[in-house]
């Protein structure tokens, strides 16, 4: 269809009566369309789409003349060419209930965001040699040596080729390299040189222009209808040419049918995930691609490569979703996955006030039993995390040489932790003392103080657990681990606001401890004392 001119269009305008942008949306609705989509449309023709509205319908001056028909302006256009990009909108009834996040992408459809077949004819790539000619296709034949011929023929409706000089070739049904071959053996019998021993003339055949092919593309598709595309087309190539397919509709059934009989049914995820086109189908004339709608619709959110929603298929379940999710994450807890269910339809009762429930799967035991978890439309699969926790670790600080955290499997006492771990004390660290804290699985601390002179003597040593705490003091102050206790000291400067002092705390924590950690003592008739 060729772009109707403007006389047309202000003709159609004044048939359908449109004298606002209201009655505008309301028409492009009637057709299925957006408003975004109109302007992709004036955009392949080269027309502002702002400034044909308010030529058309803003302006009083000539407004009864010229009104916009949102209806000629879509009947003008080949919806082959048109710059779709699918919307990818959540429905908007969630079924995933109130806490579903909308951000999620559906899986797939992305990939027709970048149209290769928009705004742009098709272009001649490598010549697949099992391409099957047929009246439509354009042959350049040129024979060079101690011959020289050319011509650029179509190949006519008989599927016949006329050779100026040389008379009729009949072309159509043959393969490209047969072509070739059958071309050399007929041009041969004019040209000596191409059949000679050695051979002194040489030929050879290109394809200039692939003849068109009308397909249709029906269900849910973005830009439904007869498109034109050419003979190497593919089912993949011919949906770009649709303009990709709606969020509505189902990547996982895409069905071809050829004279009215199921050719092949086309699963896009295949491609999606694993580059496959084995089962992708070159198109011929008349052929009709059929989008359904989704057959199912599951949230994926999680510890998992990629969180979005999928589609599956009557049987699939939690293997081939995290298949096509690219896995779990090296964090995540696979004995403990959440899958929020609706009750299907079937199992609902008066008496059941509540039509949601949760289940846990421990998928690890379940992929040691070569088992499966069938998932329905409308699930919600949770992949949950591990424990931020290390369990075999401990932390030293303070007077040491190299702080930080260590294995209790390399270090499973003090005396190594110091020494081997911590490569040893600083000049400065206090000999007289050092501090084990522990914190159990439960979450309770405990507290237990040695001597390190003694520990480093091997006269005293401490097994250390995962998640013992290590402090090394220096000589002149204590370093507190966490605030457990606040001591106050009374002060003649009432002006002074902080006078308290804050140390960590045990239920074996003993006088002697806090005073020491407030001001380390040198003198030992007074440690005794104390």
């Amino acid at each position: 269809m060729s772009a109707q001119t403007e006389t047309q269009i202000a003709n159609e305008i004044n048939k359908l009566g449109i004298n606002s942008m209201s009655e505008v949306n309301a028409e492009l609705a009637k057709r299925g369309m957006s408003e975004a989509d109109a302007r992709k449309m004036a955009k392949v023709y080269g027309i502002d789409y702002d400034e044909y509205i308010k030529k058309y319908i803003a302006s009083d001056e000539g407004f009864e003349a010229n009104k916009l028909s949102s209806s000629a302006y879509y009947d003008s256009l080949t919806v082959s060419k048109l710059d779709y990009t699918p919307a990818i909108d959540p429905p908007s009834a969630s079924l995933f209930g109130s806490d579903s996040t909308n951000s999620l992408p559906y899986f797939g459809y992305e990939i027709f965001n970048n149209n290769p077949f928009a705004n742009k004819d098709y272009l001649i790539g490598n010549i697949d040699e099992n391409y099957i000619l047929g009246p439509g296709d354009e042959i350049r034949i040129y024979v060079w040596g101690a011959h020289a011929y050319q011509a650029q023929v179509r190949i006519d409706l008989n599927g016949n080729i006329a050779l100026p000089e040389n008379g009729v070739f009949f072309a159509s049904g043959y393969t490209f390299s047969t072509l070739k071959k059958k071309l050399k053996n007929f041009l041969g019998k004019s040209y000596s040189g191409l059949g000679a021993s050695p051979q002194t003339a040489f030929i050879d055949v290109s394809l200039t222009q692939l003849r068109p092919v009308s397909i249709t593309v029906l269900g849910e598709a973005n830009a439904p209808g007869p498109h034109l595309v050419n003979g190497l087309a593919t089912v993949l190539n011919a949906l770009y040419a649709a303009g990709g397919i709606k969020t509505s509709g189902s990547l996982r059934e895409i069905k071809v049918y050829r004279n009215n009989k199921l050719l092949k049914t086309i699963d896009v995820y295949n491609y999606i995930t694993a580059g496959a086109l084995d089962k992708d189908v070159r198109l011929m004339n008349n052929d009709v691609i059929f989008i359904p709608s989704r057959q199912s619709t599951i949230q994926l959110t999680g510890a998992v490569q990629k969180n979005a929603i999928y589609e599956l298929k009557d049987g699939e379940g939690l293997r081939q979703l995290l298949d096509f999710s690219g896995g779990l994450l090296p964090n995540a807890s696979a004995k403990n996955i959440s899958i929020h269910r609706i009750t299907p339809f079937e199992e609902r009762s008066e008496e059941q006030i509540f039509d949601r429930y949760l289940s846990t799967v421990n998928w690890h035991k379940m992929l040691s039993e070569k088992k499966n978890f069938t998932l329905f439309d409308g699930d919600s699969i949770s992949v949950n995390t591990i424990l931020d926790r290390v369990l075999n670790q401990v932390t030293i600080s303070g007077a040491v040489n190299q702080p930080g955290s260590y294995s209790t499997d390399a270090y499973p006492d003090l005396k190594s932790l110091i020494q081997s771990g911590a490569k040893g004390m600083r000049p400065r660290a206090n000999s007289e003392k050092v501090d084990v804290f522990h914190t159990d699985l439960s979450g309770k601390r405990s507290f237990e103080s040695l001597n390190l002179k003694e520990v480093l003597a091997g006269n005293q040593n401490l097994n250390l657990t995962h998640n013992d705490s290590v402090v090394v003091y220096r000589r002149d102050r204590l370093g507190a681990e966490e605030p457990w206790v606040e001591y106050y000291s009374f002060m003649k400067d009432t002006s002074q606001t902080d006078d308290s002092i804050r140390i960590p705390w045990s239920e074996n924590l003993s006088l002697y401890d806090i005073v020491f950690a407030l001001n380390p003592i040198s003198d030992p008739n007074f440690k005794r004392q104390a």
